[in-house]
């Protein structure tokens, strides 16, 4: 897959199983998602994932703020996100006309 730009930073997103064990779908790390293939929705889990990326360069997790109301905040965009890509998609090739 192509690299993912997180506010200038590259991170490369891989598809490869997670040992089940760890019982996650995905993980994000300092420059790399996993996206495990087995997932139930894995375009969800890469949003989620790709939101991690976001939330690590903008240094919310050098902050107090809690981890159970980042998820939550994560899951929603997340779903958000996924339920209305291609809506989002239309409307910004519809308003990047406006700019010619």
């Amino acid at each position: 897959m192509k690299k993912l730009n997180v506010l200038g930073f590259k991170v490369t997103v891989k598809i490869q199983k997670i040992p089940d064990e760890l019982n996650q779908d995905g993980q994000a790390f300092e420059d790399q998602i996993i996206i495990d293939p087995r997932a139930e929705d894995p375009f969800q889990v890469y949003i989620h994932e790709a939101l991690h990326q976001l939330n690590d360069r903008i240094g919310i997790y050098r902050t107090t703020v809690d981890k159970d109301l980042e998820h939550i905040w994560i899951d929603m965009a997340a779903s958000f996100f996924k339920d209305n890509i291609v809506t989002i998609w239309q409307a910004y090739q519809k308003l990047n006309k406006l700019k010619k």
